[in-house]
């Protein structure tokens, strides 16, 4: 009897075991895996410094008038030497920094260079056996940028600042043969004022295009005599201005990193 009872107690004991398990497991079957929320979706950050290299184009023009003698003789009114236009291919580098701040808005400071063959050459009204022949090459700017990010990685943008160059002015007698008259070289100063997009395609690279307008008003330029030349050589006014559009492209250290929140 006692060996029955004991049996009697087995059996249920296992039963009980064998339900307990039946029903964790028909627990674990009812349960709905969930995956890890995704990580905040990042987007690009325009502050931090960059370096990048431009290429495009430019059109310079140039205006040009005697005023006076290198002695102190005024010429009045001046003698018309005319207008000098050009174009030409250039390409250069830059390098600067922005910051973007209180949302969209973005501020920067560029300074680029640029180099190029701007040659032009008119003959002078004043003196139609003569011409006159002005080269710009190089171009150098410093500018700020005010931007607004208007969507993530586009930036619409415009700048201001200085520009320099140097002009090369040479007046030929038309010969036979041709002849150096006279020459002169001046540095020039002015003002950038441009516009522009750019587009951040990854976080380390930008593409922009861009318009300048350079204007660096009017410079005295004296002139010397070329060799074998004879006489008390000019004094000229010389006007000038240049535009240009370029691409470019720009590789970003990203000081901080991509950013969580912006727009």
């Amino acid at each position: 009897m006692k060996r029955i009872v004991r049996r009697v107690f087995a059996l249920s004991a296992l039963l009980t075991a064998v339900s307990s398990n039946v029903g964790h497991a028909a627990d674990l079957h009812g349960m709905v895996y969930k995956a890890p929320p995704p990580p905040p979706a990042q987007i690009l950050t325009w502050t931090g410094c960059y370096v990048g290299a431009n290429v495009g184009g430019a059109v310079s023009q140039t205006s040009t008038n005697q005023i006076g003698l290198a002695d102190g003789t005024v010429i009045s009114p001046p003698d018309d030497f005319g207008s000098q236009n050009a174009s030409s291919v250039i390409g250069g580098g830059q390098i600067g920094c922005d910051y973007q701040f209180d949302g969209p808005w973005v501020i920067g400071l560029r300074g680029q260079f640029d180099y190029g063959n701007l040659s032009g050459r008119d003959t002078l009204p004043a003196f139609s056996t003569f011409y006159m022949s002005d080269k710009l090459h190089d171009i150098g700017t410093v500018t700020g940028r005010l931007g607004y990010a208007a969507a993530p990685g586009w930036l619409l943008y415009a700048q201001g600042g200085g520009a320099w160059t140097h002009d090369n002015l040479q007046i030929y007698g038309s010969g036979p043969p041709p002849f150096l008259s006279e020459s002169g070289t001046a540095n020039r100063s002015g003002y950038d004022v441009g516009a522009g997009i750019e587009y951040m395609f990854c976080p380390n690279w930008s593409v922009f295009l861009e318009y300048n307008y350079m204007g660096f008003g009017t410079k005295n330029v004296s002139l010397v005599n070329g060799p074998a030349v004879v006489g008390t050589p000019g004094v000229i006014a010389v006007k000038q201005d240049v535009q240009t559009a370029m691409v470019g492209v720009n590789w970003h250290l990203n000081w901080t990193g991509p950013l969580t929140a912006r727009f």
